[in-house]
């Protein structure tokens, strides 16, 4: 599918928008936009005081409909680039975003890659990435658009070994990899 399509574009407005819904079981009600998050002071500082560069961040939403479409508990990948920066591909596509703002969320892992990864070649290659596009096509090939999990693949590339032959990776792949969980909030 092409950028300059109607479809893709119309596509990427959808998903845009479909993306900021929260939707509350009881009582039932919709949510436009952010709320409040299970991620607190504790969290956070326990997340700031074991990452390193290089290390792979998987977040969840609880509320958010497009959680729900994502297969797993984790529904989205990021790779901290130190600095208190990470990079991630959202709709809008690959950006450099403050740590704080992207742990606006209910639950986050920090993911270590093996011994002798070269943190400083992963943080280049994903700020090379920076402004590049959203695939909205979901393709998984490189073609410079990224989905959070291509681009996290994209950074480890030489690195990163999964259990299992996959076409596709969701976020919770990367717990099925070579990568070491050294923390998760949910257990905190």
């Amino acid at each position: 599918m092409k950028e300059s399509s109607i479809l893709y574009k119309i596509m990427k407005w959808f998903m845009n928008w479909f993306g900021d819904i929260k939707i509350f079981k009881s009582p039932m009600f919709i949510v436009f936009g952010n709320t409040s998050y299970k991620m607190k002071g504790p969290h956070e500082r326990a997340v700031l005081n074991i990452i390193k560069k290089g290390d792979v961040l998987l977040r969840r939403y609880e509320k958010f409909i497009s959680g729900r479409l994502i297969p797993g508990f984790y529904t989205h990948a990021a790779v901290y680039i130190g600095d208190d920066r990470v990079i991630h591909a959202i709709g809008k596509g690959v950006c450099n975003e403050d740590i704080l703002t992207f742990m606006h969320c209910d639950y986050v892992a920090v993911l270590r890659p093996p011994e002798g990864t070269d943190a400083d070649k992963t943080s280049k290659l994903a700020l090379e990435c920076v402004g590049l596009p959203y695939d909205w096509a979901f393709e998984f090939k490189n073609d410079h658009r990224y989905t959070c999990t291509e681009l996290v693949h994209h950074c480890l590339v030489d690195d990163l070994v999964f259990d299992e032959d996959i076409k596709k990776i969701l976020p919770d792949n990367f717990l099925r990899s070579n990568l070491q969980v050294v923390l998760e909030t949910k257990d905190i």
